[in-house]
């Protein structure tokens, strides 16, 4: 029986789902860091620029909900979109710009949503780290 890399069960089922991950790579993704401390965890949220982008909400009450945002958290309205050919309106809110602030957009439609599934997208914005 030849020797395993680390991770060979987890590096079986990517290959299966159609991954192509080389066993030298997946074993140095799979490597544990230096030790954590307080101080380097604080040091990685400063330097992590990782966030949620944009999520879209389906509403019943557009009025109503932008209302809520603006007056209770205290969010703009950065911007509408209406559609009248598909009967839906689109508003953007947050704190400042998209590039650099969460935004909430939500979207009304004619008729009503079944709004027992409210969340339409949720975007993140992540740093894509590669081993070799």
């Amino acid at each position: 029986m030849q020797p395993q890399p680390s991770g060979s069960k987890a590096l079986k089922l990517l290959r299966r789902e159609g991954n192509n991950v080389s066993a030298k790579a997946f074993t140095k993704m799979a490597r544990p860091r230096k030790q954590t401390t307080k101080e380097s965890a604080l040091d990685w949220v400063k330097r992590d620029n990782r966030r949620i982008f944009h999520v879209v909400y389906r509403v019943g009450d557009l009025g109503t909900t932008v209302k809520f945002y603006k007056e209770c958290l205290g969010v703009k309205l950065l911007g509408t979109r209406d559609n009248p050919e598909e009967k839906y309106t689109n508003v953007f809110l947050g704190y400042g710009a998209e590039d650099s602030h969460f935004v909430i957009e939500l979207k009304f439609s004619t008729p009503s949503y079944n709004l027992q599934f409210t969340i339409g997208k949720l975007y993140m914005l992540v740093e894509i780290a590669i081993y070799v």
